[in-house]
């Protein structure tokens, strides 16, 4: 699960996690409760010094997603509920000094905002 801030930056990755499959099913969410499952991405450019080339060969991309069907609403219920999934799904979480406030601060939210708000701090 990612939070980020705008497009350009959810669109920028790397070609091997594109050829991983990182966006595909996954499930775009913005703070009006908009969603949107992803199919795949396709590589449209470069970015970066070198068009995205580095000395590593996994080179830096920006990516169109492409969409799974129809733009469709979530339920806060239903967010609250992935997010909380995705917690319990990797112990990660769980090593923040913050974790029983963090899944507090979700589960008290009452907006699409302030669940992106709590987990993206």
């Amino acid at each position: 699960m990612w939070v980020v801030r705008s497009n350009d930056i959810l669109t920028r990755t790397t070609k091997v996690s594109v050829k991983n499959g990182v966006f595909s099913g996954a499930v775009v969410v913005d703070a009006d409760a908009n969603a949107q499952k992803i199919l795949s991405a396709k590589i449209r450019s470069g970015y970066g010094p070198l068009f995205g080339y580095n000395i590593f060969l996994n080179r830096n991309v920006i990516v169109d997603l492409i969409p799974d069907g129809e733009t469709f609403k979530m339920d806060l219920g239903e967010i609250k509920q992935k997010v909380i999934a995705d917690f319990n799904s990797w112990s990660g979480w769980a090593t923040r000094g913050d974790w029983p406030e963090l899944k507090a601060n979700v589960m008290r939210a009452n907006s699409v905002f302030q669940v992106i708000e709590a987990i993206g701090e």
